[in-house]
């Protein structure tokens, strides 16, 4: 349902910022193609590993708004929101308009794809 997909899209926030690194592998599907602003894919691997050889840290993430749509076992979140991050050791503050395609594997929200575009 909804909120379970809204749950899952909320865990993999805070995990990215807790940099849980066994949330986010349990939170992922294996297929996982995670496409950020600039253009930089992370695929399942990049998207799990370890915090300290990532180029990119997330401070916060505050979200404005989100809108979720589910179809068979496909769930989709669209949504704004302001990203503060490190790049590259460079402090960045994003605003991104983003989507997120989950698919439902064994009754879990698998986070599938992500797109995200600054506004």
């Amino acid at each position: 349902n909804k909120e379970n997909l809204i749950d899952t899209f909320q865990k993999k926030n805070k995990s990215l910022i807790t940099q849980d690194t066994f949330a986010l592998s349990v939170l992922a599907s294996k297929q996982l193609s995670f496409t950020h602003s600039n253009g930089w894919i992370e695929d399942y691997n990049s998207f799990t590993s370890s915090g300290a050889s990532k180029s990119l840290i997330y401070n916060h993430i505050n979200i404005d708004s989100i809108h979720a749509i589910i179809e068979n076992k496909t769930g989709l979140i669209t949504g704004v929101g302001t990203f503060d991050v490190i790049y590259k050791n460079n402090p960045i503050k994003l605003k991104l308009g983003f989507t997120e395609t989950y698919v439902c594997i064994d009754n879990e929200w698998k986070l599938l794809a992500r797109h995200s575009s600054k506004l």
